[in-house]
């Protein structure tokens, strides 16, 4: 178990936005590109997006939705995630694209 009470050993994390282990790979969107594979969730109201884990972010990040903005768009410091299609994101980092996000295959 971890500190969240999860076994990583049956590939359970934890995720702050579900407040429960999950299994990556059951979210919806995957990113690919500097964080390739690493999950992407939304809070119920897509007023958060949470990036978990990944080789580039050692801890789950949470993004709060910018509300005077012309497209949906979600930031933490130098992180903007913004939707570009109905189900594609691109995140950027000091506004360089870093990955895409896109519903999982």
């Amino acid at each position: 178990m971890d500190d969240s009470g999860c076994k990583p050993s049956t590939g359970y994390s934890w995720s702050i936005l579900e407040n429960d282990c999950i299994q990556p790979w059951d979210t919806k969107y995957v990113f690919e590109g500097e964080i390739n594979n690493a999950p992407l969730i939304f809070s119920k109201d897509h007023n958060q997006a949470e990036i978990m884990r990944n080789a580039k972010f050692p801890d789950n990040l949470i993004l709060t939705k910018k509300l005077k903005s012309k497209l949906n768009t979600w930031a933490k410091g130098d992180l903007m995630l913004i939707q570009i299609k109905k189900d594609s994101f691109v995140l950027k980092e000091k506004n360089r694209a870093i990955g895409i996000g896109k519903p999982r295959k």
